[in-house]
């Protein structure tokens, strides 16, 4: 019995947790949180992709492999996911404008921590340390 602008608020506010949650609870695998939460952003607020793509001045293609994960997201669209966010989430009030990069960094490094088993055993056949005492 709510109206569209009470149940857009409300998936706003549920990201808003999720991300916030993630954020606090460091979960060491390699999933992508990153564009999962933005998948979650654009399709409440767009019943088409294209459109978000549009209106932060990308093209589709570019959005795309972003939430494929083929591409990694650049500081231009990541600043403008800022600015935009900045906008929608006003309706629902505290919003931190670093949250997007801070998921992003977090996702990264709990993709390394993860990981270690795979990237490990070749960086330190490579890594030398001659103990200084």
């Amino acid at each position: 019995n709510l109206s569209e602008a009470d149940v857009f608020k409300a998936k706003l506010l549920q990201l808003k947790l999720q991300m916030e949650e993630f954020l606090k609870v460091p979960v060491y695998d390699n999933k992508r949180h990153f564009t999962a939460f933005l998948e979650m952003y654009i399709d409440t607020l767009y019943a088409r992709r294209n459109q978000f793509a549009k209106d932060i001045a990308i093209t589709p293609v570019a959005l795309s492999q972003v939430l494929n994960n083929h591409r990694e997201p650049k500081e231009e669209f990541m600043l403008k996911l800022m600015v935009h966010s900045e906008r929608a989430f006003k309706l629902i009030g505290d919003f931190q404008k670093k949250i997007w990069y801070e998921v992003y960094f977090q996702e990264k490094i709990n993709e390394t921590m993860a990981t270690q088993d795979v990237w490990r055993p070749e960086v330190e056949k490579e890594v030398k340390f001659d103990s200084l005492i």
